[in-house]
């Protein structure tokens, strides 16, 4: 969605399933804010610890 509106656009892997495939969650900005996309992406990185 993201490449075609030219909105500011995220996809992050945020859990494994059992079997080790990654399910992640696509997160979508307003338009010319990629600050809060990368403000967010810190949050999960401390958060999560990136131990997917």
């Amino acid at each position: 969605m993201g490449n075609v509106t030219g909105l500011p656009a995220m996809s992050v892997p945020l859990h494994k399933s059992k079997s080790g495939l990654p399910i992640g969650m696509q997160f979508t900005g307003r338009m010319g804010d990629e600050e809060t996309l990368f403000n967010l992406a810190a949050q999960l990185e401390r958060e999560l610890g990136f131990s997917c």
